[in-house]
């Protein structure tokens, strides 16, 4: 990913409101796509998988069945 998308977790800083909005990028203009990529580093950053494959879901947890009056529900 490029380095344009790095999270620097040194770099805080305590802002108004007022400062925060300046200091506010608008993702408004960019593509979708290059709005989907952001976020998907900023969500391999968040859970550590960054540089490598996504994990894949655990689909065991789940199960789905059927109740007595035909209706459907996941538990």
């Amino acid at each position: 990913m490029q380095d344009s998308y790095r999270l620097d977790r040194t770099r805080f800083s305590i802002l108004s409101f007022s400062e925060a909005d300046k200091d506010n990028i608008d993702h408004s203009q960019l593509s979708w796509q290059e709005r989907c990529r952001i976020h998907q580093y900023l969500n391999a950053i968040a859970y550590s998988y960054a540089g490598k494959e996504a994990p894949r879901m655990d689909k065991t947890i789940l199960s789905y069945r059927k109740i007595g009056d035909g209706k459907h529900f996941l538990s």
